[in-house]
């Protein structure tokens, strides 16, 4: 007799399952150290280009010089103290850059040595731009001179008012080139964050990157 209820009647010895089982999702990847990489490595190209003109600089305003009378307060000569000091800063600007572009890179492999890549580059990041900061500072009545100089309007200011909005400059721009500095130095110390990065790989290998060998 055929059974009304249309019910599966299972051999002997064996129980149909009542239930499905639940099936088990893929964990899904945090975006942040794309995010993060992306934005070291824009940073780090950024950086690197301005380097390099920093290089350039003395050379071209040579160049512009010698095109105008030695008499024009359009001439902008460069002591040797400040052609030396522009080199040595435009080299660590564009050594700085190379590790945070590297770090960029890392970060998006998912790499450990990337943290620990851009973590020495925040530290040494915040060093350099406290160093330019009081060189800067230092040299600000020479900067405020020239700038007298090359703009007659400038003297007609009330007095102080160019050293105020220097300083006011100098500040900003300490706070400006420690953002992104401070920010990862306190994203890769969060506990969450520490325990994410133990799961990366050192050296990633290529079945990862490149997804699985083909079977022949």
């Amino acid at each position: 007799m055929v059974n009304s209820n249309s019910e599966t009647v299972s051999p002997a010895g064996f129980t149909p399952p009542t239930s499905v089982g639940e099936t088990r999702q893929p964990e899904s990847r945090s975006s942040w150290p794309g995010v993060i990489g992306i934005i070291a490595i824009i940073f780090g190209i950024l950086a690197t280009l301005g380097g390099i003109m920093g290089f350039l600089a003395p050379f071209i305003l040579d160049k512009m010089g010698s095109a105008l009378p030695d008499n024009s307060p359009r001439a902008i000569k460069l002591s040797e103290a400040q052609v030396s000091w522009v080199m040595i800063s435009s080299s660590l600007t564009v050594i700085l850059a190379v590790l945070l572009l590297v770090a960029g890179v890392g970060l998006l492999s998912r790499r450990r040595w990337a943290v620990k890549a851009a973590m020495v580059w925040a530290v040494l990041k915040m060093l350099y731009v406290v160093v330019v900061t009081m060189y800067n500072y230092n040299t600000l009545p020479q900067q405020i001179e020239s700038i007298s100089k090359q703009n007659p309007g400038a003297a007609s200011m009330p007095a102080g008012s160019l050293e105020t909005f220097a300083i006011v400059g100098l500040v900003v721009g300490l706070l400006w080139y420690w953002a992104l500095p401070v920010f990862m130095l306190i994203w890769f110390r969060r506990k969450n964050i520490r325990d994410e990065i133990v799961g990366w790989s050192p050296a990633r290998d290529s079945s990862e990157r490149f997804g699985p060998p083909l079977v022949s």
